[in-house]
C-alpha cells in the first residue's frame, strides 16, 4: 500500500444525498434486479457507470461461487498474458487464468497467488431475495466508455453472508480497452456508489480488501484494506471508498489505473503539496523556492516519477497559487495546485550611527551634532522611512519623523513582467503573426482544447509520416531575462521516428536550442504545463513542431505565452541618513530606528553619549560681605551644567595659585582680595571672581577726657577726647548710663535727655569700630539732676514793632507780660533782645543797623531794673510766692529809634525773651 495517494474528500453533500436515499434501499434493489437489467443503483457519488447495455446478464445467486468464465469482448496484457477471458467471482473480485472462491480477505491479496482485481472483496451472498445480482455487460456489443469498448461486472445491492434485505453493498469493475495505444493496453477501474458493510461473519477474520495483485509481481490495496469499517460510508473520510478517487478527474468513488505493454497496473501519481508561509528573502519576495519538503509524489506503478511546479524565479509578497505537475515513467502525469503565501515580518537590520561632528563620550563646545546611519536594510518589501529622537543623559526611545531630505535610500533590484505575446488558438482563426510550414498538416481543432481555448494541432495523414511546425520571432532585447510557455498534449507515439519539438534559435535557423523534445514511443500525455528560459536578445525564434505517422496521431499545443523580466528599481534595500541638529549643554543620545514598507521597525540603535558644553563653571563663595571680627573660613562652591567641574583655583592678595580642595582660613587683619575661577573638564575657564575678605579683630582705643555736666533737671551734655582704629577704622561711639547703653553717637560730644531729675547717674562711654569690636569703656562721671523745673509765658506771644522809616521813633506802650515760673530751687536770668533790622524790600539793599535805643519798664512781683540786652542775674529767694513755686511776671514797653544815615526802605525787627537757669 501506497501512503498518501491523493484521493480527493467529498463534500458534505455526499452525506445528505446517502440519507435521502437509505429509506429506499430494501425495494429499490429487489425491483432493480428483477425487472430491470440495466438497473444502475446511484445512491452515493454517481460513480458506478450505466451505459447501455452495462448489466445485461446476471450471474446466478449463489454463496461463494466462481465458475462463470465470461469472453472478454477485447484482448488484455496481463502481466505479458494476453487473457481473453475473465472469473467473475462472487465474493467481489474477479480474476484471470483460474478461479477464486475465497470468502475471507485475510490475508492480503498478493499472498492469493493469482491475477485478481477486487473492487471489494469479502463475503457476497446473493442468495437471499433481498439481495441484488451480480451482473456483466454485452460481450457481442459491448457498452462504450469514454468511445472506447470496456467490459463491466457489477456487484448491485448484493448482500454479505445469509443475509436479506440489509445492509447492502454496490460497486463495480469496468475494463476498458486501450489497444489505441498498443496491443493489449487496457484500463480498469474500480466504482463505488453505497458501501454498508464489509464483514460477512465473525468467521471472517478480516474485513473487506479493496485492490490488485499479480500473481508472483507486484500488488496494491487502497487504503483502509482489512480494517474495521474503513472503507465503508461511515468509515473515516480519509479512507471510505465513495469519499475518495484515484485518476478520475476528482469522480469521488472511482478508482483508475492503466496497463500497457504488460506492465503492472499503473495510475497516474499521486501530488500533495502543502500551502506554504515564507519569509521573503530577496527583494520583492521569496526567491530559490523549489518545495522541497513541500510537496509529496507517490506512484504505485510507476515508481520513477518526476514533479515540477509553475514557479517564478521570484515569488512575491502576497498569495501566489503555484501548479505542480508530476509525471511517472509512463508518461502519466497528476497536477496539484498550493498556495504560497510570501510575507515580510523581519525588522529591517539595526542602523549603525555615527558623528562626523562628536565623538560619544567626549566633551565639546561644538552645540551643533551631525550624526548620520548608515547599514539599515530590509532584504524583501524595501525601506520605508525612519525616526529619530535626542534624549538626555540615557537613550530613548524613536518618536519623530525624520525629514524626508535627510535620508538616502540605496535602491533595491525588483523585477517586472512583460508579456511579450500570449497566444490562445481560437478555433477556425490562425493568428497571423504564427508562420505554418505546412497548411495542409498544421491546423486548429475544433476538439482539442485547453481551457476551453482551441489548440494549435499537428496531424498525420492516413499512414505517411507528416513533420509540420510553426514559429515566430521575438525581439527580447528589452528585457533581463525571458521565458517561454505553454500547455501541450500529445497521443502515443507508434514508433521510434515520431516526436515533439519545442526548440529556438537566436541566428534565424541556422543553428537551434531543443527546450523540449519527445522521442519514440512513449505513452499519450494529458495537457500539461512548461516553462523554459529564452534568451534576452534581438531576435529569438521559437519553434513548435511534430512529426507522426498514423491519422490518429497527434500533438497540440495551447496557451502559448512569451514574457520579458526587467530588473528595475522601485524599491530601496537600504537606508541611510544625516541628521544635525543644534543641542543646549548636556549629555545627548540620538535615538533612531528604521521601517520597511511591510510595517516592521527595526530595533533602535542610539548614539551617544554627545557631550556638549559651551559654558564655564559658575563659581560663588560664603565669605562675610562686611567686616569681620576673627579669622574668616572660606568655601568655595562650583557648578556646571555640562562637563561637569574639573578644578576650583583660588589666590589671596595676589600671591600665588592654590587648587581648591577644602574650606581654608583667612585671617591677616586688613582688606584682603581673595580671586577664584573654575575650569570643567572640557576646559571651559570661569572669568577670575575677586571678592574683599576684611578682618580685624582689635578693638578702637579707648575714648579719654570724659566728662558730663547738667544742663538741666533732665539732660546732661557729655563730651570726650575721640578714639583711633587703624584697621576697620572707628565707627560710633556707645554711650552708657548706670552701666546701660543708653544711646550711640558719631560725634565726640552728645546731649543726654529725658533723664530723670534729682536722680543720680553714672556716664561713661565706649568705642566701636567698623568691624564691630568695642574699646573698653571710658572713665565714668557721676551726675545728679537738679530738681527745679521753668516755665516761660509771654503773653502776648509776639509783639509787632511795625514798619519804621529812619529817623522814625517807634515807641511800643501797650506793656508785654512776661511771666518766669518755676519749682525747686530756682535760679535763673531773663534777657531780652533787640534784634538788628532788616530791610524787607528786595529792591534795596539789605542794611544792617543797630538799634539805638531800646527802652523798656519792668514791674511786677520782685522786679527791679534791668540793663538792654544784660544778662545779668537776679537770684529770687525761694519764700517769694507759693512755697516752691515761682511766678514772676514783668511787663515791658519800650521804644526803638532808627537811625537816619540808613537807606530809605520797610523795616522790621523783633524781640526775643530768654530765660536761662543758673
Amino acid at each position: 500500500m501506497v501512503p498518501g495517494y491523493g484521493r480527493v474528500t467529498k463534500s458534505a453533500a455526499l452525506a445528505a444525498r446517502r440519507g435521502a436515499h437509505a429509506f429506499l434501499l430494501a425495494c429499490v434493489l429487489y425491483v432493480g434486479a428483477a425487472l430491470a437489467p440495466s438497473f444502475a443503483l446511484a445512491l452515493g457519488p454517481d460513480a458506478v457507470r450505466s451505459p447501455a447495455r452495462s448489466m445485461v446478464t446476471s450471474v446466478p445467486v449463489g454463496d461463494d461461487t466462481s465458475n462463470l468464465v465470461v469472453d472478454l469482448p477485447f484482448s488484455m496484457n496481463w502481466n505479458g498474458t494476453f487473457f481473453s477471458q475473465i472469473y467473475i467471482n462472487m465474493n467481489g473480485n474477479c480474476t484471470f487464468g483460474q478461479t477464486f472462491t475465497g470468502y475471507d480477505p485475510n490475508p492480503t491479496l498478493v499472498s492469493q497467488n493469482r491475477n485478481v482485481m477486487a473492487p471489494f472483496w469479502a463475503d457476497v451472498d446473493t442468495r437471499n431475495s433481498g439481495s441484488g445480482k451480480v451482473w456483466y455487460s454485452d460481450v457481442i456489443d459491448p457498452p462504450l466508455v469514454d468511445g472506447h469498448e470496456a467490459f463491466i461486472v457489477t456487484w448491485s445491492g448484493v448482500a454479505r453472508y445469509n443475509q436479506q434485505a440489509s445492509p447492502l453493498d454496490h460497486f463495480q469493475l469496468v475494463l476498458i480497452d486501450r489497444s489505441d495505444t498498443g496491443a493489449g493496453n487496457f484500463d480498469f477501474e474500480f466504482n463505488y456508489d453505497q458501501m454498508t458493510w464489509d464483514r460477512g461473519t465473525t468467521a471472517s477474520t478480516g474485513y473487506a480488501r479493496a485492490g490488485w495483485a499479480i500473481n508472483g509481481g507486484s500488488s496494491f490495496e487502497l487504503p483502509g484494506s482489512n480494517a474495521n469499517g474503513a472503507l465503508l460510508d461511515s468509515g473515516a473520510p480519509a479512507t471510505a471508498l465513495i469519499e475518495n478517487s484515484l485518476n478520475s478527474d476528482g469522480q469521488l468513488g472511482r478508482y483508475v489505473w492503466q496497463v500497457r505493454n504488460g506492465g503492472a497496473p499503473n495510475a497516474p501519481p499521486t501530488i500533495t503539496a502543502v500551502d506554504r508561509v515564507l519569509e521573503g528573502n530577496t527583494p520583492g519576495g521569496y526567491g530559490t523556492y523549489d518545495g522541497t519538503g513541500d510537496y509529496t509524489v507517490t506512484d504505485e506503478g510507476a515508481p520513477s516519477v518526476t514533479a515540477s511546479p509553475s514557479l517564478p524565479a521570484t515569488l512575491p509578497l502576497g498569495t501566489t497559487i503555484i501548479e505542480w505537475t508530476a509525471l511517472d515513467a509512463g508518461g502519466l502525469s497528476t497536477t496539484a495546485t498550493q498556495a504560497v503565501v510570501v510575507t515580510d515580518t523581519t525588522a529591517p537590520s539595526a542602523p549603525s550611527l555615527s558623528s562626523a561632528t562628536h565623538i560619544a563620550g567626549v566633551w565639546t563646545n561644538v552645540p551643533t551634532a551631525t550624526v548620520s546611519s548608515v547599514n539599515s536594510t530590509d532584504l524583501c518589501s524595501g525601506m520605508y522611512g525612519a525616526r529619530y529622537s535626542w534624549t538626555l543623559d540615557a537613550p530613548g526611545a524613536a518618536t519623530a519623523t525624520l525629514e524626508t531630505s535627510t535620508i538616502t535610500s540605496v535602491t533595491q533590484n525588483t523585477v517586472s513582467t512583460t508579456t511579450v505575446d500570449s497566444q490562445g488558438f481560437v478555433s477556425g482563426t490562425w493568428p497571423a503573426d504564427w508562420t505554418r510550414s505546412s497548411t495542409t498538416y498544421v491546423r486548429l481543432s475544433a476538439t482539442r482544447f485547453h481551457n476551453a481555448a482551441n489548440g494549435a494541432e499537428v496531424w498525420a495523414n492516413n499512414t505517411t509520416r507528416r513533420t509540420a511546425n510553426f514559429s515566430k520571432t521575438f525581439n527580447l532585447s528589452a528585457y533581463d531575462t525571458a521565458t517561454l510557455s505553454f500547455w501541450d498534449y500529445r497521443t502515443a507515439f507508434s514508433t521510434n521516428a515520431d516526436y515533439e519539438l519545442v526548440r529556438y534559435s537566436t541566428n534565424g535557423g541556422t543553428s537551434w536550442t531543443t527546450l523540449q523534445q519527445n522521442l519514440g514511443t512513449s505513452s499519450a500525455t494529458p495537457w500539461t504545463a512548461h516553462t523554459y528560459t529564452l534568451p534576452a536578445v534581438a531576435n529569438v525564434l521559437v519553434q513548435f513542431g511534430a512529426s507522426v505517422n498514423a491519422t490518429t496521431e497527434y500533438v497540440d499545443w495551447d496557451e502559448i505565452v512569451v514574457e520579458g523580466f526587467t530588473t528595475n528599481s522601485s524599491s530601496h534595500s537600504a537606508l541611510s541618513s544625516v541628521a544635525t541638529t543644534s543641542l543646549p549643554d548636556g549629555s545627548w543620545y540620538y535615538n533612531f530606528r528604521t521601517r520597511d514598507v511591510s510595517g516592521n521597525w527595526s530595533a533602535t540603535s542610539s548614539f551617544g553619549p554627545v557631550r556638549i558644553d559651551r559654558h564655564p563653571p559658575s563659581t560663588v563663595d560664603d565669605a562675610p560681605l562686611g567686616w569681620a571680627t576673627s579669622p574668616v573660613t572660606v568655601s568655595l562652591t562650583a557648578t556646571d551644567a555640562g562637563s561637569g567641574v574639573a578644578t576650583t583655583f583660588y589666590r589671596l592678595n595676589g600671591g600665588a595659585v592654590a587648587t581648591y580642595t577644602a574650606p581654608f582660613v583667612v585671617s591677616i587683619e586688613q582688606t584682603n582680595t581673595l580671586q577664584y575661577w573654575s575650569v570643567d573638564n572640557r576646559g571651559n575657564v570661569e572669568t577670575t571672581k575677586s571678592v574683599p575678605v576684611r578682618v580685624d579683630t582689635r578693638p578702637p582705643t579707648v575714648p579719654t577726657s570724659f566728662s558730663a555736666s547738667a544742663v538741666t533737671t533732665t539732660s546732661v551734655e557729655m563730651s570726650w577726647n575721640p578714639s583711633t582704629d587703624t584697621t576697620s577704622g572707628l565707627s560710633y561711639y556707645r554711650i552708657f548710663a548706670d552701666g546701660s547703653l543708653v544711646a550711640t553717637s558719631t560725634e565726640t560730644t552728645y546731649e543726654l535727655t529725658d533723664l530723670t531729675a534729682g536722680q543720680t547717674y553714672v556716664f561713661n562711654v565706649a568705642a566701636v569700630d567698623v568691624a564691630g569690636n568695642v574699646s573698653a569703656a571710658s572713665t565714668t562721671d557721676t551726675e545728679t539732676m537738679p530738681q527745679s523745673q521753668l516755665w516761660l509765658t509771654i503773653e502776648p506771644t509776639a509783639i509787632d514793632l511795625g514798619a519804621m522809616d529812619p529817623g522814625d521813633t517807634t515807641t511800643v506802650t501797650d506793656a508785654t507780660t512776661i511771666t518766669v515760673g518755676g519749682v525747686g530751687d530756682l535760679g535763673y536770668t531773663l534777657s531780652l533782645y533787640g534784634e538788628d533790622f532788616t530791610s524787607t524790600a528786595t529792591a534795596t539793599p539789605v542794611p544792617t543797623m543797630t538799634v539805638s535805643a531800646l527802652s523798656y519798664q519792668m514791674s511786677g512781683w520782685g522786679s527791679q531794673p534791668w540793663t538792654p540786652n544784660s544778662t545779668t542775674t537776679q537770684t529770687l529767694a525761694i519764700d517769694t510766692g507759693a512755697e516752691y513755686v515761682w511766678l514772676h511776671p514783668y511787663h515791658f514797653d519800650f521804644r526803638l529809634d532808627i537811625p537816619w544815615d540808613a537807606s530809605p526802605g520797610a523795616y522790621a525787627s523783633r524781640l526775643t525773651y530768654t530765660v536761662v537757669a543758673n
